[in-house]
């Protein structure tokens, strides 16, 4: 159902509804009187007139009509403040950018994945160990030699090349695996813990 009139409604209609409600208004048969006027010093003014302001000066783009804006006072900032105190022109910020640019040392993430050439050994190293002392019952020294070679091929890889660490904890883990190992196989008394 909808809420608006379905046709418009009399100035009979109308004054009923006012006077209903208790609005006074104007009966359909009156006239309306003219209000009496007030005396035109009684009449206040509503706001003084403000000072009209100057037109602010529009910068144009043109080159014949560039005019360069001048220069803002510096604010006072504090001592410890990064901000510079002054705008800088165009060459200094490009001068800057070529300090920067030649003193940024780039490292590239080519040079911190660690060659399959180094990880292999890395890992065939740590295998050897235990395929050693498990399968060939060869002599300590040849299962320490693979283990010692596995944790430096392990600690190269940590310290120099970033991207590949996770290779570096794989081959420090199996050596550690092999040196527990293989400790337990070459001295059966500790198997039994005194």
């Amino acid at each position: 159902m909808s809420l608006l009139p379905q046709r418009k409604k009399s100035a009979e209609e109308l004054a009923n509804l006012r006077e209903s409600l208790g609005i006074p208004g104007e009966s359909p048969g009156e006239e309306k009187l003219p209000a009496p006027s007030a005396p035109a010093a009684a009449i206040p003014e509503p706001f003084p007139l403000l000072p009209a302001k100057p037109p602010k000066p529009v910068r144009s783009l043109r080159k014949s009509e560039f005019v360069p804006a001048p220069a803002p006072a510096p604010a006072a900032r504090p001592a410890d403040s990064k901000l510079p105190s002054y705008r800088r022109s165009d060459e200094e910020i490009q001068e800057l950018r070529r300090q920067d640019a030649i003193d940024a040392t780039v490292v590239l993430p080519q040079t911190q994945i660690a060659h399959p050439a180094l990880i292999v050994p890395g890992y065939l190293a740590a295998s050897a160990g235990a395929v050693s002392f498990h399968f060939y019952q060869l002599d300590i020294r040849i299962t320490a030699a693979c283990v010692v070679v596995a944790l430096l091929f392990a600690i190269f890889i940590f310290f120099r090349k970033t991207y590949s660490r996770h290779h570096a904890a794989f081959i420090a883990m199996m050596a550690l695996f092999v040196i527990v190992f293989g400790t337990l196989h070459y001295f059966p008394q500790l198997r039994h813990g005194t």
